[in-house]
């Protein structure tokens, strides 16, 4: 058994898929929402050091940039998940900006959900405007620099993994379409 994560940019399906491999009795944590998982957290890119919990801060706010900090597994979450992951293949699903040399020892395979930018941006905006009505949902891709950020890292994003050795998945179809291919690879 092994930890594996799935990856890629905002907006190509990686919380579909998630609910699709747990509805398929896999363990698979979204990282993105840090409230129900307690996996991630706010670290300062310089130290690593763990500097907020979710909904403790706010881009652009407080010092707080792309530039300075990075989204990032807790040290208890990762422990916690690669312990899971002796007896089970657990995956993690989202954007962790900088994984640890921890992370990078503990897992298996790699998955990266590639769209192409029209596509992305497409998804951004339908998804801001269904959460405009639930005045409770943050998400990302809500404003126009978040959108613009996501499609500048996209290619940067996708041309990275590759070259990691990511096994490359294109998410213009179905998750379950998408977990039908990351099943055989398993």
């Amino acid at each position: 058994m092994a930890l594996h994560l799935i990856t890629g940019s905002s907006g190509v399906g990686k919380t579909a898929t998630q609910k699709e491999l747990v509805s398929r009795g896999y363990t698979a944590y979204d990282t993105d929402d840090p409230e129900k998982t307690g996996l991630s957290a706010l670290h300062e890119r310089a130290t690593g050091k763990q500097v907020a919990q979710y909904n403790e801060f706010n881009w652009g706010n407080d010092g707080i940039s792309f530039e300075t900090h990075v989204w990032g597994l807790t040290n208890e979450g990762l422990a916690r998940v690669i312990g899971e992951s002796a007896s089970q293949d657990v995956f993690l699903v989202g954007r962790l900006r900088e994984p640890s040399p921890e992370l990078d020892d503990a897992i298996g395979l790699t998955f990266f959900l590639k769209l192409p930018n029209v596509l992305i941006e497409e998804r951004l905006r339908r998804r801001a405007e269904q959460a405009k009505n639930d005045q409770n949902v943050v998400l990302w891709g809500m404003e126009q620099s978040q959108i613009d950020f996501t499609l500048e890292q996209n290619s940067v994003l996708t041309n990275q993994f590759k070259l990691l050795g990511a096994i490359m998945i294109d998410a213009r179809t179905e998750p379950y379409r998408i977990a039908d291919e990351i099943e055989k690879r398993l």
